[in-house]
């Protein structure tokens, strides 16, 4: 579980296929402190898993030809900065909101542009997503936990800070890159309740929620 709060970048060193199996190599920018062989770092939102630390700190991961195939991990290019953020410890502040590594899909940026202070990033709306896009809602993009300012049926719309700017990779992205996306954990499973196939009923109450632990 991770809060979408980026602790650091790294840098896409190596990357290497064979058959169904994978590895990624990344330089953090800062040192990861203490890193425990097996723990999961999320690494563009995408949680993954550490094999091996060199005396330079480079981390290793393993991975999957799925991985690399449904996430922007397999086709960015080497030399590439990504976000990373380590997993959350019971005793840490949710400065995000809850976000499990696991990517829906990814999507194309459709335009940076500046809005005052801010700049904004258009990205392309999948059909299989815009249900869990919701104005004011949050979306974790590459990794980043972000609030959804504006939405259309293709598009939506984010607002990125200047922090978030200088202290995630986001800064870099171009109309036709893609990202990865995962939608908010609480929302799927609101979207999952109402769209089910109900056995003793078939509509969703407010007491069948409440039941539910909403």
């Amino acid at each position: 579980m991770f809060t979408g709060i980026i602790q650091t970048l790294g840098t896409l060193k190596r990357r290497s296929l064979s058959g169904k199996h994978g590895t990624l190599a990344i330089l953090p920018q800062k040192r990861i402190d203490a890193p425990v062989l097996g723990e999961s770092i999320a690494v563009n939102g995408t949680c993954l898993t550490l094999t091996a630390v060199d005396n330079n700190g480079e981390l290793t991961f393993d991975t999957l030809a799925i991985t690399l195939e449904k996430t922007n991990l397999g086709t960015l290019p080497i030399g590439s900065e990504v976000n990373l953020e380590r997993a959350l410890r019971a005793e840490d502040r949710l400065g995000g909101h809850f976000v499990q590594g696991h990517i829906d899909t990814t999507a194309k940026v459709i335009a940076m542009g500046k809005k005052e202070d801010d700049i904004v990033l258009t990205i392309a709306c999948p059909d299989a997503l815009h249900p869990l896009i919701i104005l004011t809602g949050s979306i974790s993009i590459n990794g980043v936990s972000l609030t959804v300012a504006e939405r259309d049926a293709k598009t939506f719309a984010v607002h990125l800070i200047p922090t978030t700017l200088k202290d995630t990779a986001l800064r870099h992205l171009k109309p036709g890159d893609s990202v990865n996306l995962e939608g908010d954990i609480l929302g799927k499973y609101i979207v999952h309740l109402t769209t089910q196939k109900q056995t003793q009923s078939s509509t969703v109450t407010l007491k069948k929620l409440i039941d539910s632990g909403f």
